[in-house]
């Protein structure tokens, strides 16, 4: 593993020891031996976890150059914008469970970021959320490809060494007073934190040079899996193959190694499939289809009548619902003329998705009291089922 030194079993004289070929320029950043039994792996959302619950600390400060990685700076982006430009809510800046990647995930969103430009002081924040994200793509997102992965991942780590190196050397006097009477160490991320981004940095980087060197098999990129909930599913996969009838639910270490190994060799099969160019392209196909069909369902958002979902046998059904339909909406025309003096205009940046909240164009009769009208950039109506996004701007 990284760093790993065992004095009673040297790891060179083991039989199944893999060879990483390093460029030797590499020796002044890649710490990483080129011999390795083994590779150590972070639980990726545990990371995130822990660097974005050193922002809620009471007892450590994120120092970066003259500012400070703070929720306060997410609290006032929340107070002063619109839920529309970075879509969270306080409870995503302060959650009551502090292991929810979800609320974690939300602010490390790319508009997030943008937004903060727009408020004072917010570099050091954004700096660090920065760091945040680039975890979360090298490690989380499944969407990644290789080579940003590599990217993002060394990011990190940069970010964290040029961080580190600057508290190293930056004097007390040339801080602030308060955070002059802080140790260093408060003014970092944690130690087990910064050794995961090293350490999962290096194992990335040497499993792809040995999948390149074909010492190992392409399924063994899939770094999305190298977490906790992987291994927990593994574990409840091996325990369902017993059968149909079967009641055992306990088995040996042998037994739960050959049942991982059937497993393992699944995963292959599948591995080679998706990565069949053909097969690919047919799944591309059928996705920007089912897409394009979506985007045309939900941007009209009500009860239209269409063709396609009735019989031959249902034209009185048809001629019933296409008179409700029309007497509907001829309430709600007349509804919406009464409120267009009362529309609150809202500025988005030009976005057309929203995270976190319900928009759409049009909306049925029957939930005209549910949702709120409101006009976009001064130039298009909306409705959305969120008050607080526009609310403070009435």
């Amino acid at each position: 593993g990284f760093f790993a030194k065992l004095t009673n079993t040297p790891l060179y004289n083991h039989n199944n020891i893999l060879k990483i070929h390093l460029p030797k320029d590499w020796s002044g950043w890649f710490f990483m031996p080129p011999h390795q039994v083994l590779f150590c792996f972070q639980d990726s959302i545990h990371l995130c976890a822990k660097l974005r619950n050193r922002m809620l600390s009471e007892t450590a400060s994120l120092l970066i150059g003259n500012g400070e990685g703070s929720i306060q700076v997410l609290n006032e982006l929340i107070e002063t914008k619109s839920k529309f430009v970075h879509g969270l809510v306080k409870t995503d800046i302060k959650p009551s469970d502090r292991q929810n990647y979800k609320s974690c995930h939300k602010i490390l969103r790319e508009e997030v970021i943008n937004a903060l430009e727009d408020i004072d002081g917010s570099l050091a924040t954004r700096i660090y959320l920065r760091l945040l994200r680039s975890v979360a793509l090298a490690y989380i997102d499944h969407n990644t490809s290789i080579i940003d992965r590599i990217y993002h991942s060394w990011l990190a780590v940069f970010i964290c060494r040029i961080w580190q190196t600057w508290l190293h050397l930056v004097h007390k006097e040339d801080i602030s007073a308060a955070h002059s009477q802080m140790s260093k160490e408060n003014l970092f991320i944690t130690v087990p934190a910064h050794f995961s981004i090293e350490m999962n940095a290096h194992s990335l980087v040497a499993i792809c040079l040995l999948v390149h060197q074909q010492d190992l098999p392409i399924s063994t990129l899939r770094f999305p899996n190298y977490h906790s909930q992987s291994c927990e599913a593994t574990f409840r996969n091996s325990r369902s193959m017993s059968g149909v009838f079967s009641t055992v639910v306990n088995f040996t270490t042998e037994q739960f190694l050959k049942r991982a190994g059937k497993l393992s060799v699944l995963a292959d099969i599948q591995n080679q499939s998706e990565s069949e160019s053909e097969k690919i392209a047919e799944m591309l196909q059928v996705s920007s289809f089912v897409r394009a069909q979506f985007d045309r369902k939900f941007k009209k958002v009500s009860y239209d009548d269409d063709e396609s979902y009735l019989s031959d046998n249902d034209e009185s059904s048809y001629k019933f619902r296409s008179e409700i339909n029309t007497a509907a909406n001829l309430d709600y025309d007349s509804s919406c003329d009464d409120e267009t003096e009362n529309v609150s205009s809202i500025s988005a940046s030009g976005k057309s998705q929203f995270h976190g909240m319900r928009v759409c164009d049009t909306i049925p009769s029957s939930l005209a009291k549910s949702y709120f009208r409101v006009e976009l950039d001064e130039k298009k109506n909306i409705f959305t089922n969120s008050q607080p996004a526009f609310n403070r701007y009435q």
